[in-house]
């Protein structure tokens, strides 16, 4: 049976284009009727369908993230008049119209400037966590170096009376240096994958400009 229902939205709703999405998914399912934006803040939504298809249209426009929040929906039912050919959004006066294009201009430039500062900010981190595994690497290698040159006072006096023993230790010694090398070599991969982070990034921020 078809019925008319006057629905009432409240919450953060205006500014963030709720109408567009109401008048979306109205049409999706074949509903008839209007979307108005109130200026006590409400959004008025005006009907016509079937019965058994209001509670599922109710929830799908139940909206909450970052631009709105519906925070209750009070409904009122009628008998259905016929009267509307297709589902569209109410425009207001003009200037209270270009008032609300623009303040939700101003809510999405202001959540992509967030977002882009946030990643700034991850990057930032990223970019940190490498020099400090730079410092880490630079360290052992001074260790290394420093342990080699006493290793190797060593390892020319035991080569004198040890032989086989010394030509091990020696060994040794060079495997610690290979150490330090796959190290700086990690680190530099590492460096390589956060400039890619960034230039991808930036490619990301321009397509979304």
């Amino acid at each position: 049976m078809q019925i008319r229902a006057i629905l009432t939205i409240k919450g953060d709703v205006q500014e963030a284009g709720y109408r567009v999405i109401i008048q979306k998914t109205a049409l999706k399912m074949g509903f008839t009727g209007n979307a108005e934006n109130l200026k006590n803040g409400d959004v008025k939504v005006v009907c016509e369908c079937e019965e058994d298809q209001l509670d599922k249209f109710i929830e799908a426009i139940t909206v909450r993230n970052d631009f709105i929040s519906v925070e209750n929906i009070e409904k009122k039912i009628e008998k259905a008049t016929g009267e509307f050919e297709s589902f569209d959004i109410a425009i207001g006066d003009m200037a209270f119209e270009m008032f609300q294009g623009y303040a939700t201009a101003g809510k999405y430039f202001n959540w992509l400037g967030q977002k882009v500062d946030g990643v700034g900010k991850e990057v930032k981190v990223v970019g940190q966590k490498v020099d400090v595994v730079g410092q880490k690497v630079d360290n052992v290698g001074e260790k290394v170096d420093n342990l080699t040159v006493h290793t190797d006072d060593h390892f020319n006096k035991l080569d004198e009376k040890y032989g086989i023993v010394s030509e091990t230790l020696i060994s040794m010694n060079k495997e610690q240096t290979k150490t330090r090398e796959e190290l700086t070599r990690a680190v530099d991969s590492l460096n390589t994958l956060v400039n890619s982070v960034n230039i991808l990034i930036k490619e990301h921020i321009e397509k979304e400009k």
